[in-house]
């Protein structure tokens, strides 16, 4: 095998292959240690390799846009945007032209693009190898880190809540903070109207082709200021099958506490000062994209519509292809206190200063140092089932771990990454009783829509939180929705996770009814059976207090999922789906 080395401004080795090698011959690309799964071949013209380009860039993680009346495709990763136009030999990096030798075409519906491409935006290294026709690449600044789709969560208010729809043609999750005031009344007024809206839309499409099916993922962060001030940020996307990427749902919230009312945005800034904050915003937006600079000398008012109070200064949102191109993403961006001066109406320092600790709804308690769970015997010749519990951790997960203690017996929660951190101390006292702790993507999103890059992400990030907080890492997932398709099993076996599905879906989501869940469990359950319940429930956890006992009565064995699987199954196999202990 020829190694070739390139610069860091270069990817992939593109390579004049001998005049042994057919046009026509198969070609491989492997990357990063994966083989890339193309639907459309890659090809060999004039002596380079064209791969096609979606299938390279969502690979590496980045988002990908298709402009169809210019035959433009850009693709966004981190602080990097690429440009390149069918037949144009002169792609962008961040709008500095680089010249190639060979134009992107398209084949198959698929836009093709020389590897050559892809290497003025990224570094790394590539091997030949002639024999086995392939091409293998490594990302030489592959990150560890999660890529920057995934978002850490400020809850500052409420308990978070959430609207979830299990079935097509709408999956929905939406996440809004609860509590007991009016703000939370208006927040959940909202939620379910967008939920509506969706559904509607999505209705009146399907009246002409009955195989749209959509997906509408929503999270909040909310904001506590100086003991008054409320800020609540709802963002997310819509999408469905017709659409070529997903469009921004975004709406913000600002309460003044001490006034109980709703703020605009004149209450919060003084417009007459709008030259002063638009270039203030300006700035930022260009320190963020500095591609952005030549489009943002029409910035007006409109820019400001989607304001939130934070802790240290105004957020402001700017949707994906409303006020930048499309190719640009969503940008949040904040504009400091500090530096918006006298344009700011609000008095931040008022009742408290921001530097210190607001007073959320729920107070995190101070985290206990993981344990080591007392290993125990599970008995093989005995029937034994998995209860499994999603979503969570909620406020009532607790109940469900007090009844777990009681009873002494097992269980297995599958939580979300975005949930997680927020109640640290839940998750712990989860993993010291001896339940298994796995992940449920990060923020719920169906992977069967993702690429691999971001599927990946999902799979790691929350991976990577419970084991700062355990100091276990799972390697198990439960997918939202139980989706699975064969680029999840991929990324799952190239990781070395397993998938963890059902044989007993109590649809305690649905019916939001304590004995509609208990006679669901009665009547499906069987030995190794795994359970799918939701910790989000105030009636699951009701039906908890007969279903456990009851299971135990019965002579099951309550048991984790891995307890399950390695006594009857044996060791996980990484990318196969579990859906029992059989």
């Amino acid at each position: 095998m020829k190694k070739i080395l390139l610069p860091l401004t270069f990817l992939i080795c593109f390579f004049v292959f001998n005049s042994n090698i057919a046009a026509e011959t198969e070609i491989r690309v492997v990357l990063n240690g994966a083989s890339v799964a193309f639907d459309v071949a890659p090809q060999n013209m004039n002596g380079r390799i064209l791969v096609p380009l979606r299938a390279i860039f969502e690979e590496i993680g980045a988002e990908v846009f298709w402009d169809a009346g210019a035959e433009t495709v850009t693709a966004i990763k981190g602080g990097t945007a690429v440009r390149l136009t069918i037949g144009d030999v002169y792609p962008t990096v961040n709008g500095v032209v680089v010249a190639i030798d060979q134009p992107g075409v398209i084949v198959g519906g698929r836009t093709l693009a020389p590897l050559r491409f892809v290497a003025e935006a990224f570094g790394g290294t590539a091997d030949w190898d002639g024999a086995a026709n392939t091409v293998y690449i490594t990302l030489i600044n592959a990150p560890d880190a999660p890529p920057p789709y995934l978002y850490h969560s400020t809850v500052e208010y409420g308990e978070p809540d959430i609207l979830m729809e299990w079935r097509e043609p709408l999956l929905a999750y939406i996440r809004f903070p609860q509590s007991d005031d009016m703000p939370s009344r208006i927040i959940e007024d909202w939620a379910y109207g967008v939920f509506r809206d969706a559904s509607d839309e999505l209705a009146a499409m399907r009246r002409n082709d009955a195989s749209v099916v959509g997906e509408l993922n929503i999270h909040f962060d909310s904001y506590f200021l100086s003991n008054r001030y409320l800020g609540v940020l709802e963002k997310g996307s819509f999408s469905h099958s017709h659409q070529a990427h997903p469009v921004d749902v975004v709406q913000t919230f600002n309460f003044d506490s001490a006034r109980g009312v709703l703020l605009t945005n004149a209450d919060i800034l003084d417009m007459s000062m709008s030259p002063v904050i638009l270039s203030l915003l300006r700035e930022k937006i260009i320190e963020a994209r500095p591609e952005a600079a030549p489009l943002t000398n029409d910035v007006d008012d409109s820019w400001l519509n989607s304001i939130v109070i934070a802790r240290e200064g105004i957020i402001v949102v700017l949707e994906r292809g409303v006020y930048l191109p499309t190719y640009l993403g969503s940008l949040t961006l904040t504009l400091p206190y500090a530096e918006l001066g006298a344009a700011l109406k609000i008095d931040p320092l008022s009742g408290a200063s921001p530097s210190e600790p607001a007073a959320p709804a729920a107070p995190v308690p101070v985290t206990p140092e993981p344990s080591v769970p007392n290993i125990r015997y599970v008995d093989a010749s005995k029937p034994m089932v998995a209860l499994t519990f999603d979503d969570g951790p909620s406020k009532y997960t607790s109940q469900i771990l007090d009844l777990l203690e009681q009873y002494d017996c097992r269980a297995t929660f599958c939580v979300v990454g975005n949930l997680t951190e927020g109640r640290s101390d839940t998750v712990l006292r989860s993993f010291n009783m001896g339940n298994q702790i796995i992940g449920h993507s990060y923020d719920h999103r169906d992977l069967t829509k993702l690429s691999a890059g971001e599927v990946r992400a999902q799979m790691l990030d929350p991976d990577k939180i419970i084991e700062s907080i355990t100091g276990h890492s799972p390697k198990l997932l439960r997918t939202p929705y139980g989706a699975v398709n064969s680029t999840v099993r991929s990324v799952a076996q190239e990781l070395g996770f397993s998938i963890i599905s059902w044989s007993v879906d109590t649809l305690d989501w649905q019916s939001r009814n304590a004995d509609k869940v208990y006679a669901a469990v009665m009547a499906d359950v069987g030995d190794r059976a795994i359970i799918l319940c939701h910790d989000l429930y105030q009636t699951t956890a009701e039906a908890m207090v007969r279903v456990i006992p009851e299971l135990i009565s019965r002579g099951y064995q309550l048991v984790t999922v891995s307890e399950l699987i390695n006594t009857n199954v044996g060791d996980f196999e990484p990318g196969r789906v579990y859906y029992n202990g059989k």
